[in-house]
C-alpha cells in the first residue's frame, strides 16, 4: 500500500532581509564575502512581531486545506513538530486544530527532537495510516530560528511553516518503509527553558551532522541490502535538512568522499542543487527545513523518480529514508506559487529587521492571516485579519 505526502503547503512570512547587506553591516573590517561563501544564504524570512509558531502553522494548514480542497472529515490526527515551543505542557497543535476547524475527534499532539521532529511526526503518521489506525493526518512543522544579534549564526536565521497531509495513494511522494537511523549523545546545540536563543557549538554541530549523514545512510544501505554507491546512483534527488545551503552541500560531498563516489560533482548539480533554491531565500526553519528543501526540489521536477531524504536533529538523531516521487508532483508543487510568494515579500532595512525581529516592535504591514491578539497569564488568544 502506498502511503505518503498527498498535499503540501508552505507558509513563509512576508518580510525578508538581504543577507549580503547584513554581512556588510556586521563586517567590522572583515570581508563579508567570506561570510556569504561559508553559509551560501541569500535572504532570510523575518516574521512580524504578532506571528508565532501557531499562526504560521495555522496559515500553512489552512492554505493546504483550501488549495487542495481537502475533505477535513477524513483527517483524524494533527501533529505539530517544533523546537520553538512557548509552552512545555500544552501542544501548539491544539490551537491550530481550533483555528482551522478540525473535528473534536482529531488526535492532537506535539513532537520534539530538534530539527528531526518533523520527520519523526511524518513517519509516525505514515505508519499509522499504513496500519489502518487512521485515515489521514496533518503534520505541520513550524519554527522561528533566532540567534544572538551579531553572532556568526545570525546569517542562518529564518522562519516559516510547512504543512503536509499524509494519506493513502499520495499525489506527491510515497514514503518507502525502510529507514536508516543514526543517533548519539552530543552537546552541539542547547536552548535552555525560557531562552529564545540557543547555545550552539558550530564546529561540533557540523561534525555531528556529517557523521549522522554517513551513519544513517550506511544503516539504510544495510537494511535494504544494497551497496551505498549503488543507492546514490539509483536516487534522482538527494534532499538534506538545510539549516543553510552550504551545510547540505558540504554533507553531500563528505558522503561521496567517504564512499569514493566518482560522479559527485556532476550529480550534485542534478540531484542536490535544486533542493537549495528556496531554502537559500528563506533561511533555517528548523523542523520544516527538510520539507522546504523537498518542495524546492520538486518545483523543478518534470517526471517521477526516487528521492532520498536526510533528516538531522541536534543532540542528536538522524534518519535517512526514500520516497517515490509521483508523476505529477512537480506540477502540483509549482501550482503553489512559492517563488511568487517569495518575490512578493517586503524587503526590510537592517534597522527595520532589528526593530521587528529583536526588539519585537511593530512595522507598517500588509498582512492577511492569523495573528496573536493577546497573551494573558501565558495563555494566547488568536484571531485573523
Amino acid at each position: 500500500m502506498n502511503v505518503g505526502i498527498d498535499a503540501l503547503y508552505a507558509y513563509i512570512p512576508g518580510n525578508y532581509i538581504d543577507v549580503r547587506q547584513l554581512a556588510i553591516a556586521r563586517a567590522e573590517g572583515r570581508d563579508p564575502l567570506k561570510i556569504l561563501n561559508l553559509v551560501g544564504q541569500k535572504e532570510m524570512a523575518i516574521p512580524f512581531n504578532f506571528e508565532d509558531i501557531v499562526t504560521m502553522s495555522a496559515n500553512a494548514v489552512k492554505g493546504m486545506l483550501e488549495h487542495f480542497n481537502t475533505d477535513v472529515s477524513q483527517i483524524e490526527r494533527i501533529v505539530m513538530a517544533t523546537e520553538s515551543s512557548f509552552d512545555f505542557s500544552k501542544a501548539g497543535a491544539s490551537y491550530v486544530q481550533e483555528l482551522v476547524g478540525l473535528k473534536k475527534e482529531t488526535e492532537v499532539y506535539e513532537v520534539k527532537h530538534a530539527c528531526a521532529s518533523g520527520t519523526y511526526a511524518l513517519l509516525d503518521a505514515v505508519n499509522a495510516v499504513r496500519a489502518g489506525e487512521i485515515k489521514s493526518a496533518v503534520v505541520v512543522m513550524s519554527d522561528i530560528c533566532r540567534y544572538e544579534r551579531g553572532s556568526s549564526a545570525e546569517y542562518t536565521q529564518g522562519a516559516g511553516a510547512v504543512a503536509v497531509l499524509v494519506a493513502k495513494n499520495p499525489r506527491i511522494i510515497a514514503i518507502e518503509p525502510k529507514t536508516g537511523t543514526c543517533s548519539f549523545n552530543v552537546a552541539d546545540f542547547y536552548r535552555p527553558a525560557g531562552c529564545e536563543t540557543p547555545i550552539v557549538d558550530g564546529k561540533l554541530s557540523i561534525e555531528s551532522y556529517i557523521n549522522a549523514v554517513q551513519g544513517s545512510f550506511a544503516d539504510y544501505a544495510h537494511k535494504i541490502m544494497l551497496n551505498e554507491s549503488e543507492i546514490l546512483e539509483r536516487l534522482d534527488n538527494i534532499i538534506f535538512h538545510t539549516p543553510f545551503p552550504k551545510m547540505a552541500e558540504r554533507a553531500y560531498f563528505a558522503l561521496c568522499k567517504n564512499l569514493n563516489y566518482a560522479n559527485s560533482e556532476r550529480h550534485f548539480e542534478k540531484k542536490v542543487k535544486p533542493s537549495l533554491s528556496i531554502p537559500s531565500r528563506v533561511g533555517n526553519v528548523y523542523t520544516a527545513s527538510l520539507y522546504l528543501a523537498l518542495a524546492s526540489a520538486l518545483e523543478s521536477a518534470d517526471r517521477e523518480g526516487i528521492a532520498g531524504l536526510f533528516s538531522y536533529g541536534s543532540g542528536c538523531t538522524s534518519k535517512f529514508f526514500t520516497g517515490i516521487v509521483m508523476p505529477y508532483a512537480g506540477n502540483i508543487i509549482r501550482s503553489l506559487g512559492i517563488s511568487k510568494q517569495l518575490s512578493a515579500r517586503r524587503k526590510l532595512s537592517i534597522e527595520e529587521y532589528e526593530r521587528v525581529f529583536y526588539d519585537q516592535d511593530s512595522i507598517d504591514n500588509d498582512y492577511r492571516g492569523f495573528k496573536v491578539k493577546s497573551i494573558k497569564n501565558g495563555y494566547r488568544e488568536y484571531g485573523s485579519v
